[in-house]
């Protein structure tokens, strides 16, 4: 009877061993994690992939961004570049294609925009401390994506995935009831209907998110993906020094 038992509950364990399964970190060990890698990232670049899909209409779209993050005078300074061109489906199989760029000097932060819309390039100049998206930009600092996450959705740690053949936390989110100003605003109707809930995935070795989907439960409303994604390697600075093209229409913001 001895020897049953014994051979009985090693059956068990081995039964059971496949299914154990690590602790997930809490969504606030993970912003921990997060914050220590980000101040471990001195310059970042990756290629973006975007699917945008409203009603019938849907955008795609490729990108890239490179960032760099220096010390000057006791204070942390981010450069930061991006591009992106999207594409959406017209009238008769043609498609109207539009050219987004984000350019932070680490003073200033260039947005602009090419569509055929639009008579001319559309270009606005900020200054970058206005603007805390230009200042920590992308995995710069993911601890901050957190941050703002937290303000719009309640967030949980719900499992590990693969995203392009990189090991990542999932982390989920359900829309706050205060999102967008709470059920009075305009603002948060519409971020009921497109986007009350949101799931994230975040590199394991280097805390870095590779994947992003925001929408509903039935349908996604926005998907980016980052790929071939490389930290601390060497970036080319001309990219981070904006010129404005011949004949943009410039809107100055900086009260200079």
């Amino acid at each position: 009877m001895l020897k049953f038992k014994v051979t009985l509950c090693c059956v068990v364990m081995v039964l059971a061993g496949p299914h154990v399964v690590s602790a997930l970190p809490t969504v606030d060990e993970l912003m921990k994690q997060t914050q220590e890698a980000g101040e471990k990232i001195k310059t970042f670049s990756s290629d973006m992939d975007v699917k945008m899909t409203m009603g019938p209409m849907s955008m795609t779209g490729t990108g890239r961004a490179v960032g760099k993050k220096t010390q000057a005078n006791g204070k942390t300074i981010h450069k930061y570049y991006s591009v992106m061109t999207m594409e959406t489906p017209g009238r008769n199989g043609q498609k109207m294609t539009q050219t987004q760029k984000r350019v932070c000097d680490g003073k200033y932060l260039w947005e602009e925009m090419t569509s055929p819309m639009a008579p001319a390039t559309m270009v606005t100049k900020k200054l970058a401390d206005a603007d805390a998206g230009a200042q920590s930009p992308g995995g710069s600092n993911p601890a901050l994506m957190f941050e703002e996450m937290k303000k719009t959705y309640d967030l949980k740690v719900t499992g590990e995935e693969k995203v392009d053949g990189v090991a990542c936390y999932v982390i989920t989110g359900t829309l706050r009831k205060d999102a967008g100003g709470g059920d009075d605003n305009p603002g948060a109707a519409m971020m009921k209907a497109m986007m009350s809930t949101m799931k994230m995935y975040i590199a394991k070795k280097d805390m870095f998110p590779r994947k992003m989907v925001v929408g509903t439960a039935d349908r996604p409303f926005m998907t980016m993906a980052l790929k071939n994604v490389k930290i601390n390697g060497t970036v080319d600075e001309t990219l981070f020094k904006y010129t404005p093209p011949a004949g943009a229409q410039i809107n100055d913001r900086t009260g200079e």
